[in-house]
């Protein structure tokens, strides 16, 4: 299963030629990957009051073509890689009427505690451990754009 959103470009989004600022793509990626915890039933906010955080580790981004202002586009998000530890993500952003592909992405994120040490979720926080192994196994026969790691 592959977690889709739908973005509606802003005009504050874009830079003088009426193109998508490159660096608003990194947060519509954070926008898919929130809205992905939201269906697994862990919101980042409640999981974050439990104590556990995710801080990005790593996050690329490979611009194909450009999203403009008007257009909207739908950003696509898998989890490709689960240890318990680290969570790595993949992300396409698609123009919504044509398909056409606009850009592919990856991010990994670490899992701590409140005091930033590094914690295993199966052992932490098993529920969460659980909902995230069973949405990565559904993502596994999926291939997004940017290929695999």
């Amino acid at each position: 299963m592959i977690y889709q959103t739908t973005i509606e470009p802003r005009y504050s989004e874009t830079d003088q030629m009426g193109i998508i600022y490159h660096a608003n793509y990194i947060v519509w990626f954070e926008i898919a990957r929130t809205k992905l915890m939201d269906i697994m039933d862990f919101r980042y906010a409640d999981v974050e009051a439990k104590g556990f955080f995710f801080p990005v580790l790593k996050v690329e981004a490979r611009y194909h073509k450009p999203a403009t202002y008007g257009k909207p586009v739908t950003v696509s998000c898998i989890i490709s890689k689960y240890t318990g530890v680290r969570i790595c993500y993949e992300y396409e952003v698609r123009d919504e009427l044509t398909n056409e592909l606009l850009v592919t992405g990856y991010s990994e994120s670490g899992v701590t505690d409140q005091t930033m040490r590094v914690t295993n979720l199966a052992k932490a926080y098993p529920e969460f451990d659980q909902a995230i192994r069973k949405y990565h196994d559904q993502c596994k026969e999926y291939k997004l754009e940017i290929g695999s790691r």
